[in-house]
């Protein structure tokens, strides 16, 4: 017969194992609002890159809620995916797949940078500045990617520095929303957990 000890070890087992599962469904699923966000939610402001503030909002709060190296690059492959099936990409389905995997790799870099190495620590991407930081640099590194594309591939442009600087400055202003958003939505949860936590 099993003791209460066994039955809440194996309780605390499959917690576990459930929280292991559900962690890699959770990015797919943040994976497909990044890309329907960044496919159908445009609000037409005739700004550059102003669709970033909500993609890059569900790339950093889902980058802070799983704690774990690499889940950033988890939600760009799975937005570069799920992309794949939203129709025709202007620019090329490898393009979007390597975009994505840039964007998001940059979050997980910003975001090891900010926390010290600690992956489970997201103090420091909930803080406003944090989120400010790890957002203008992923949606900075986005604009840089489309210039540099382009050039790669043999179908460049001819680009002005006086188009190219705005239009910079407002993929790092969005993006840094976007981040500023999703931290404050992270720090709020983090504040919710420790009062739980203090509760019981």
């Amino acid at each position: 017969m099993m003791t209460a000890r066994g039955i809440a070890g194996h309780s605390l087992v499959w917690q576990r194992a459930l929280s292991w599962a559900a962690s890699p469904l959770a990015l797919v699923f943040l994976g497909a609002l990044v890309a329907f966000s960044r496919r159908y939610l445009d609000l037409h402001l005739g700004i550059p890159g102003h669709t970033g503030f909500l993609w890059l909002f569900f790339l950093v709060l889902g980058r802070g809620l799983v704690r774990r190296t690499g889940s950033g690059l988890l939600i760009g492959a799975s937005a570069g995916l799920w992309g794949m099936t939203m129709g025709p990409q202007k620019e090329g389905l490898l393009s979007v797949l390597l975009l994505d995997l840039l964007v998001a790799g940059a979050v997980d870099a910003g975001t090891r940078l900010l926390d010290g190495g600690h992956a489970r620590d997201m103090s420091r991407l909930a803080h406003p500045l944090g989120g400010l930081a790890v957002g203008g640099l992923a949606h900075g590194a986005k604009y840089v990617f489309r210039l540099a594309w382009p050039a790669a591939t043999g179908a460049g442009r001819r680009l002005t520095l006086f188009g190219v600087l705005p239009a910079l400055g407002s993929h790092l202003l969005f993006g840094a929303l976007g981040g500023l958003a999703a931290a404050l939505v992270l720090r709020r949860y983090a504040h919710h957990r420790q009062d739980s936590s203090t509760n019981r």
